[in-house]
């Protein structure tokens, strides 16, 4: 789950991390107002949950009122389009008109993130004392000026690990010490709020001595949000993908990607291990479905609406290991998402298994049209060729 930047910053002072003072505006006049109450010079930001807004023209500096009023009035209502946003951009009905700030001259900006190293399997801190600019390109490009930490969860953070990282950067010795507490704060929220990540692009030095967070990420593990009542309350449902929204509801674990080969999957594993093979055939698929185990008629109804109502999908690739898994409920909750529409969409189905081949018996004499796949390799390989033989139809 992701949250906005101004929602990120009010936790962030919880852990003793400053920021800038800021004020919500949803109205152009609200933006003026906030402006007179904080004093110019301002910050304009717009609210979007993607990254690369001052690119797409989403962060402007406003020098009065009346300027931030009219800037606003720019931005709010809008699409904003940034590199990390669709096509089409995002629309933004809120902005953070926030105080600008006096860097100290001559002090770095820096980046700082704490995330999970898969392979490793433990938390890594990022950082660099070059701030202000897409990491990923400069971790391309000047790789040595990235200095990385891996955290063991087992001790947690160590105050030696945080003056290590302020030497490696080069922070002035008189704020060495503040430079590393907010380290172990920044850790500190990412292990109490089950953090996948947190980042601060950039941390400025201003002439006050004190450092400030003019920006701030975070993202969420969806799967302890349970722990966490108080940030559900900030999950903007507005902006969630209406299949995912749907999926979460009924205990589906589903992820829209951009591909055209619609998959339903019992199994995490094989669900990643179906569309890892897909990616290797040359194709994509069109989303990432587990359905579980132990499905219910109304999640595989609900599994199937799902993919009939995705415009993209273009051929539908059933992968299932029987056992635990009811191929009755199965072929129910697929003629009940049937019911009532024209669904042209072909079917491909694997199954493997205690009593695969009575079980695919069962589907036959439910009614239902498909190709019955003999492994999961031929599966895929005939869905790719149906998807082609689909897309070739339309154009």
């Amino acid at each position: 789950m992701k949250i906005y930047e101004y929602q990120a910053k009010k936790l962030f002072l919880e852990y003793g991390i400053l920021v800038p003072a800021g004020e919500l505006a949803l109205t152009p006049i609200a933006a003026e107002l906030a402006t007179l109450r904080l004093g110019a010079p301002v910050m304009i930001k717009a609210q979007i949950q993607a990254g690369g807004r001052g690119k797409g023209g989403g962060i402007k500096i406003a020098s009065k009122p009346c300027e931030a009023k009219n800037i606003a009035s720019q931005i709010l209502g809008k699409k904003l389009v940034t590199p990390q946003t669709p096509a089409e951009g995002i629309l933004v009905n809120k902005i953070l008109v926030e105080k600008k700030l006096k860097p100290k001259p001559d002090s770095p900006e820096f980046y700082l993130a704490i995330t999970i190293d898969r392979e490793k399997e433990c938390p890594i801190i990022i950082a660099s004392a070059t701030g202000g600019m897409d990491i990923e390109e400069l971790a391309k490009d000047h790789p040595e000026k990235i200095v990385e930490e891996l955290i063991d969860e087992t001790t947690g953070f160590k105050a030696f690990q945080g003056r290590w990282i302020s030497f490696r950067l080069g922070v002035d010795n008189s704020v060495f010490s503040d430079f590393a507490k907010i380290l172990a704060g920044l850790y500190k929220l990412f292990k109490e709020k089950d953090c996948i990540l947190v980042e601060i692009n950039p941390l400025v030095l201003c002439e006050d001595l004190k450092f400030y967070a003019l920006d701030a990420k975070m993202i969420f593990d969806d799967n302890a949000l349970f722990r966490h009542p108080e940030l559900k309350k900030l999950c903007d449902d507005s902006i969630e993908d209406p299949l995912e929204a749907e999926a979460i509801k009924c205990g589906i674990n589903y992820v829209k990607l951009g591909g055209n080969i619609g998959c339903l999957v019992n199994g995490a594993g094989l669900a990643m291990a179906t569309m890892d093979r897909i990616f290797q055939l040359g194709a994509k698929p069109a989303n990432f479905l587990d359905i579980g185990g132990g499905a219910r008629p109304e999640q595989a109804e609900m599994a199937f609406r799902i993919l009939f109502d995705d415009p993209n999908v273009k051929v539908i690739l059933v992968n299932i290991f029987s056992g635990v898994f009811r191929v009755e409920a199965f072929a129910e909750g697929l003629k009940k998402a049937r019911e009532g529409k024209d669904i042209q969409i072909p079917l491909v189905i694997r199954i493997e298994g205690d009593n695969a081949e009575s079980r695919c018996t069962e589907l036959r004499e439910s009614g239902i049209e498909f190709y019955l796949a003999g492994d999961m390799e031929e599966g895929i390989k005939k869905a790719i060729e149906l998807s082609r033989e689909v897309e070739n139809d339309i154009s």
